[in-house]
């Protein structure tokens, strides 16, 4: 994510209260020196069927359900 963003204006990090959010964050609020935003609204999606790559093919397919989103 750092190299990705190398070059980018971040001025905030946000993470959701989850443990796992803020270890994968850690590495670039160091690199930005900047201290992560907790944000309790912040919450996973849960897709249902869709989930477990369900989406991906669904969209690379053009499928009806994926062209309404």
């Amino acid at each position: 994510m750092c190299a990705r963003l190398a070059g980018e204006r971040v001025d905030a990090v946000y993470v959701t209260p989850l443990r796992r959010t803020h270890q994968s964050a850690a590495p670039l609020a160091l690199a930005l020196g900047v201290e992560p935003v907790v944000e309790d609204g912040l919450r996973e999606v849960h897709l249902g069927e869709w989930e477990g790559g369900a989406f991906r093919r669904m969209v690379a397919e053009n499928a009806p359900e994926a062209q309404r989103m």
